[in-house]
Protein backbone atom coordinates (compact mmCIF):
# COMPACT_ATOMS: atom_id res chain seq x y z
CA UNK A 1 0.00 0.00 0.00
CA UNK A 2 1.42 3.39 -0.98
CA UNK A 3 2.04 6.09 1.60
CA UNK A 4 0.22 9.39 1.16
CA UNK A 5 2.87 12.09 1.55
CA UNK A 6 2.19 15.58 2.85
CA UNK A 7 -1.26 14.76 4.23
CA UNK A 8 -1.23 17.56 6.79
CA UNK A 9 -0.17 20.24 4.31
CA UNK A 10 -2.61 19.00 1.68
CA UNK A 11 -5.45 18.84 4.21
CA UNK A 12 -4.80 22.39 5.41
CA UNK A 13 -4.63 23.71 1.84
CA UNK A 14 -7.86 21.96 0.87
CA UNK A 15 -9.62 23.13 4.03
CA UNK A 16 -8.60 26.73 3.37
CA UNK A 17 -9.66 26.54 -0.26
CA UNK A 18 -12.98 24.90 0.62
CA UNK A 19 -13.70 27.60 3.24
CA UNK A 20 -12.89 30.31 0.70
CA UNK A 21 -15.14 28.66 -1.92
CA UNK A 22 -18.07 28.37 0.49
CA UNK A 23 -17.60 31.98 1.60
CA UNK A 24 -17.63 33.19 -2.02
CA UNK A 25 -20.71 31.13 -2.85
CA UNK A 26 -22.67 32.29 0.20
CA UNK A 27 -21.88 35.93 -0.61
CA UNK A 28 -22.85 35.62 -4.27
CA UNK A 29 -25.65 38.06 -5.13
CA UNK A 30 -28.11 35.57 -6.57
CA UNK A 31 -29.10 31.93 -6.43
CA UNK A 32 -26.38 29.35 -5.93
CA UNK A 33 -25.97 25.69 -5.07
CA UNK A 34 -26.32 26.33 -1.32
CA UNK A 35 -29.61 28.24 -1.69
CA UNK A 36 -32.40 26.29 0.02
CA UNK A 37 -34.98 25.43 -2.63
CA UNK A 38 -36.13 22.57 -4.85
CA UNK A 39 -33.69 22.77 -7.80
CA UNK A 40 -35.17 22.89 -11.31
CA UNK A 41 -34.08 19.48 -12.62
CA UNK A 42 -34.90 17.77 -9.33
CA UNK A 43 -38.37 19.32 -9.45
CA UNK A 44 -38.86 17.84 -12.94
CA UNK A 45 -37.63 14.43 -11.76
CA UNK A 46 -40.13 14.46 -8.90
CA UNK A 47 -42.97 15.69 -11.13
CA UNK A 48 -42.22 12.93 -13.63
CA UNK A 49 -42.18 10.37 -10.83
CA UNK A 50 -45.56 11.64 -9.65
CA UNK A 51 -46.91 11.18 -13.17
CA UNK A 52 -45.62 7.61 -13.28
CA UNK A 53 -47.10 6.84 -9.86
CA UNK A 54 -50.52 7.99 -11.10
CA UNK A 55 -50.26 6.12 -14.41
CA UNK A 56 -49.61 9.24 -16.49
CA UNK A 57 -47.40 9.75 -19.53
CA UNK A 58 -43.88 11.20 -19.50
CA UNK A 59 -43.36 12.55 -23.00
CA UNK A 60 -46.65 14.18 -23.93
CA UNK A 61 -45.98 17.65 -22.45
CA UNK A 62 -43.38 19.87 -20.79
CA UNK A 63 -43.12 20.00 -17.00
CA UNK A 64 -41.70 23.49 -16.40
CA UNK A 65 -42.12 26.11 -19.11
CA UNK A 66 -40.82 24.43 -22.26
CA UNK A 67 -38.70 21.89 -20.37
CA UNK A 68 -39.83 18.28 -20.96
CA UNK A 69 -38.69 15.04 -19.35
CA UNK A 70 -35.59 14.10 -21.36
CA UNK A 71 -34.52 10.82 -19.77
CA UNK A 72 -35.33 7.23 -20.80
CA UNK A 73 -38.49 5.59 -19.43
CA UNK A 74 -36.51 3.59 -16.84
CA UNK A 75 -35.49 6.86 -15.18
CA UNK A 76 -39.15 7.81 -14.80
CA UNK A 77 -39.76 4.48 -13.08
CA UNK A 78 -36.91 5.12 -10.61
CA UNK A 79 -38.03 8.71 -10.01
CA UNK A 80 -41.42 7.41 -8.90
CA UNK A 81 -39.81 6.99 -5.45
CA UNK A 82 -39.31 10.78 -5.29
CA UNK A 83 -43.05 11.39 -5.48
CA UNK A 84 -43.49 10.12 -1.91
CA UNK A 85 -41.17 12.75 -0.38
CA UNK A 86 -42.04 16.22 0.82
CA UNK A 87 -40.12 19.06 -0.82
CA UNK A 88 -37.81 19.51 2.17
CA UNK A 89 -36.95 15.82 2.40
CA UNK A 90 -36.54 15.68 -1.36
CA UNK A 91 -33.90 18.42 -1.25
CA UNK A 92 -32.16 17.02 1.84
CA UNK A 93 -31.88 13.43 0.60
CA UNK A 94 -31.00 14.28 -3.00
CA UNK A 95 -28.33 16.88 -2.27
CA UNK A 96 -26.86 14.87 0.61
CA UNK A 97 -26.86 11.75 -1.57
CA UNK A 98 -25.12 13.64 -4.38
CA UNK A 99 -22.43 14.86 -2.00
CA UNK A 100 -21.97 11.38 -0.52
CA UNK A 101 -21.67 9.90 -4.01
CA UNK A 102 -18.84 12.29 -4.92
CA UNK A 103 -17.09 11.59 -1.60
CA UNK A 104 -17.33 7.85 -2.33
CA UNK A 105 -15.81 8.27 -5.80
CA UNK A 106 -12.85 10.19 -4.32
CA UNK A 107 -12.36 7.44 -1.73
CA UNK A 108 -12.51 4.75 -4.42
CA UNK A 109 -9.90 6.57 -6.48
CA UNK A 110 -7.52 6.58 -3.50
CA UNK A 111 -8.02 2.82 -3.13
CA UNK A 112 -7.61 2.11 -6.84
CA UNK A 113 -4.37 4.13 -6.91
CA UNK A 114 -3.00 1.92 -4.14
CA UNK A 115 -3.45 4.19 -1.09
CA UNK A 116 -6.10 2.07 0.58
CA UNK A 117 -8.86 3.22 2.91
CA UNK A 118 -6.71 4.68 5.71
CA UNK A 119 -8.21 7.47 7.84
CA UNK A 120 -6.15 10.19 6.14
CA UNK A 121 -7.70 9.33 2.78
CA UNK A 122 -11.19 9.58 4.27
CA UNK A 123 -10.26 13.07 5.48
CA UNK A 124 -8.78 14.08 2.12
CA UNK A 125 -11.84 12.72 0.28
CA UNK A 126 -14.09 14.77 2.55
CA UNK A 127 -12.05 17.94 1.95
CA UNK A 128 -11.87 17.31 -1.80
CA UNK A 129 -15.66 17.02 -1.85
CA UNK A 130 -16.03 20.33 -0.04
CA UNK A 131 -13.46 21.99 -2.31
CA UNK A 132 -15.28 20.67 -5.38
CA UNK A 133 -18.02 23.22 -4.71
CA UNK A 134 -15.74 25.67 -6.52
CA UNK A 135 -15.88 23.54 -9.68
CA UNK A 136 -18.67 24.09 -12.20
CA UNK A 137 -19.58 20.38 -12.67
CA UNK A 138 -20.26 19.80 -8.96
CA UNK A 139 -21.69 23.23 -8.21
CA UNK A 140 -23.92 23.02 -11.29
CA UNK A 141 -25.11 19.53 -10.38
CA UNK A 142 -26.19 20.74 -6.94
CA UNK A 143 -27.62 23.99 -8.32
CA UNK A 144 -29.92 22.20 -10.76
CA UNK A 145 -30.36 19.04 -8.68
CA UNK A 146 -29.09 16.80 -11.45
CA UNK A 147 -28.39 13.07 -11.50
CA UNK A 148 -24.85 13.25 -12.93
CA UNK A 149 -22.84 12.43 -9.79
CA UNK A 150 -24.99 9.37 -9.10
CA UNK A 151 -24.29 8.19 -12.66
CA UNK A 152 -20.56 8.74 -12.15
CA UNK A 153 -20.68 6.59 -9.01
CA UNK A 154 -22.51 3.79 -10.84
CA UNK A 155 -19.90 3.80 -13.60
CA UNK A 156 -17.05 4.02 -11.07
CA UNK A 157 -18.29 0.86 -9.38
CA UNK A 158 -17.48 -1.01 -12.59
CA UNK A 159 -13.83 0.10 -12.46
CA UNK A 160 -12.53 1.30 -9.09
CA UNK A 161 -13.41 -1.13 -6.23
CA UNK A 162 -11.40 -4.29 -5.61
CA UNK A 163 -14.62 -6.25 -6.15
CA UNK A 164 -15.98 -4.18 -9.01
CA UNK A 165 -19.35 -4.63 -10.67
CA UNK A 166 -19.16 -6.65 -13.91
CA UNK A 167 -20.70 -4.00 -16.18
CA UNK A 168 -23.90 -3.61 -14.18
CA UNK A 169 -23.11 -0.02 -13.15
CA UNK A 170 -22.65 1.15 -16.73
CA UNK A 171 -25.82 -0.65 -17.82
CA UNK A 172 -27.89 0.96 -15.08
CA UNK A 173 -26.38 4.41 -15.69
CA UNK A 174 -27.10 4.12 -19.42
CA UNK A 175 -30.66 3.10 -18.61
CA UNK A 176 -31.04 6.31 -16.63
CA UNK A 177 -29.40 8.78 -19.03
CA UNK A 178 -28.08 6.99 -22.16
CA UNK A 179 -24.76 8.87 -22.40
CA UNK A 180 -22.90 6.68 -19.84
CA UNK A 181 -23.24 3.85 -22.38
CA UNK A 182 -20.10 5.23 -24.03
CA UNK A 183 -18.14 4.01 -20.99
CA UNK A 184 -18.84 0.50 -22.24
CA UNK A 185 -16.05 1.17 -24.73
CA UNK A 186 -13.60 1.23 -21.81
CA UNK A 187 -14.63 -2.32 -20.95
CA UNK A 188 -13.79 -3.29 -24.53
CA UNK A 189 -10.43 -1.49 -24.37
CA UNK A 190 -9.69 -3.45 -21.18
CA UNK A 191 -10.82 -6.66 -22.90
CA UNK A 192 -13.39 -7.29 -20.20
CA UNK A 193 -15.68 -9.01 -22.69
CA UNK A 194 -17.92 -10.62 -20.06
CA UNK A 195 -18.47 -7.27 -18.28
CA UNK A 196 -19.20 -5.54 -21.60
CA UNK A 197 -21.82 -8.18 -22.37
CA UNK A 198 -23.40 -7.82 -18.93
CA UNK A 199 -23.58 -4.03 -19.36
CA UNK A 200 -25.53 -4.51 -22.61
CA UNK A 201 -27.88 -7.04 -20.99
CA UNK A 202 -28.40 -4.75 -17.97
CA UNK A 203 -29.24 -1.83 -20.26
CA UNK A 204 -31.65 -4.03 -22.21
CA UNK A 205 -33.39 -4.96 -18.96
CA UNK A 206 -33.84 -1.26 -18.09
CA UNK A 207 -35.44 -0.73 -21.51
CA UNK A 208 -37.78 -3.64 -20.87
CA UNK A 209 -38.74 -2.33 -17.44
CA UNK A 210 -39.46 1.04 -19.03
CA UNK A 211 -41.83 -0.51 -21.55
CA UNK A 212 -43.64 -2.36 -18.76
CA UNK A 213 -44.02 0.61 -16.42
CA UNK A 214 -44.30 3.70 -18.68
CA UNK A 215 -47.37 4.02 -20.97
CA UNK A 216 -45.61 6.12 -23.64
CA UNK A 217 -42.19 4.42 -23.51
CA UNK A 218 -42.43 3.64 -27.22
CA UNK A 219 -42.81 7.35 -27.97
CA UNK A 220 -39.42 8.00 -26.37
CA UNK A 221 -37.58 5.38 -28.41
CA UNK A 222 -39.30 6.24 -31.68
CA UNK A 223 -39.48 10.07 -31.48
CA UNK A 224 -38.16 11.89 -28.41
CA UNK A 225 -34.71 10.29 -28.46
CA UNK A 226 -34.03 11.82 -31.90
CA UNK A 227 -35.27 15.33 -31.03
CA UNK A 228 -32.17 17.19 -29.79
CA UNK A 229 -34.18 20.36 -29.15
CA UNK A 230 -35.72 18.65 -26.12
CA UNK A 231 -32.42 18.62 -24.21
CA UNK A 232 -31.45 22.27 -24.64
CA UNK A 233 -30.90 25.20 -26.97
CA UNK A 234 -27.71 25.09 -29.02
CA UNK A 235 -27.46 28.90 -28.87
CA UNK A 236 -27.12 28.77 -25.06
CA UNK A 237 -23.45 29.48 -24.12
CA UNK A 238 -23.84 26.90 -21.38
CA UNK A 239 -24.28 24.17 -24.02
CA UNK A 240 -20.69 22.97 -24.48
CA UNK A 241 -21.23 20.06 -26.87
CA UNK A 242 -19.40 20.04 -30.20
CA UNK A 243 -22.75 20.35 -31.98
CA UNK A 244 -23.65 23.49 -30.01
CA UNK A 245 -20.26 25.15 -30.46
CA UNK A 246 -20.32 24.53 -34.21
CA UNK A 247 -23.74 26.16 -34.50
CA UNK A 248 -22.88 29.17 -32.33
CA UNK A 249 -19.44 29.92 -33.76
CA UNK A 250 -19.65 28.70 -37.36
CA UNK A 251 -23.40 28.41 -38.10
CA UNK A 252 -22.96 24.71 -38.85
CA UNK A 253 -26.17 22.87 -37.95
CA UNK A 254 -24.99 19.28 -37.77
CA UNK A 255 -24.46 17.38 -40.98
CA UNK A 256 -21.15 16.13 -42.39
CA UNK A 257 -18.90 18.61 -40.56
CA UNK A 258 -20.40 17.60 -37.21
CA UNK A 259 -19.98 13.88 -38.00
CA UNK A 260 -16.33 14.45 -38.93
Amino acid sequence: MKKTWGVTSLALALAAFAAWAVFQILHFDGRHALTWRAPLDLYIYAAAGTDVASGGQLYDAAYVGKLPFTYPPFAGTIFMALSYLSENWLVILWQAGTTLALFTVFLLVFRERGYGYRASNWLLSLLLTAAALALAPFHGTLFFGQINIFLMLLVALDFLPKRRLPGIGIGLAAGLKLTPAFLGLVLLFQRRWWAAGISVVTFALTVGIGFITIPDAQDFWERAIFDSSRVGDHTNPGAQSIRSILEREFNIEGGLWWIL
